[in-house]
């Protein structure tokens, strides 16, 4: 049986997976104060978006003519559809909708950024990318570092899965 979100699969059982994932980090008092989970979907579902695909710095790859099969090469020089994402932590203020660019390249620059204090070894659309959150620094900017709050949440949903 499938459980995920995909056409011809029962979207609900994508859902339940989420849920399920979720719960068992919600009800570990170990993982929950130090857990984001990030849920990113892997293409835009076939849905007309109206918003075309935004430019990015070029990175330093490009393909052949022949690579796109566009007679023109693709230089990396923007970015795909839109995607959606969900961030799910306690320490976001509640009702957080975030409306800035992130691409796939985010969540190793995030990762980078965080553990790594930005290591310059990277590609330039790594390097580039937007992050979710910033190390812990004071004052803390909620614009940039989108698990803010100085106390842990305890209205978060829990669900009977």
């Amino acid at each position: 049986m499938a459980n995920d979100q995909h056409p011809d699969h029962d979207v609900q059982a994508g859902e339940f997976l989420i849920a399920e994932v979720y719960m068992h980090i919600r009800r570990n008092p170990k993982l929950w104060p130090n857990t984001a989970l990030l849920v990113v979907y892997d293409e835009h579902g076939g849905l007309y978006d109206h918003v075309p695909p935004p430019a990015c710095k070029p990175d330093k790859f490009h393909s052949s003519e022949a690579d796109p099969g566009t007679n023109q090469p693709f230089k990396f020089d923007r970015l795909g559809v839109r995607v959606p994402a969900i961030l799910i932590s306690p320490w976001i203020p509640r009702n957080t909708v975030v409306d800035r660019v992130f691409d796939h390249a985010s969540i190793p620059a995030t990762l980078a950024k965080f553990f790594l204090a930005d290591d310059p070894n990277r590609s330039p659309r790594e390097i580039n990318a937007d992050v979710f959150i910033e190390p812990n620094v004071a004052p803390v900017d909620a614009n940039r570092n989108l698990l803010s709050l100085a106390n842990m949440r305890d209205d978060c949903p829990t669900f009977d899965v």
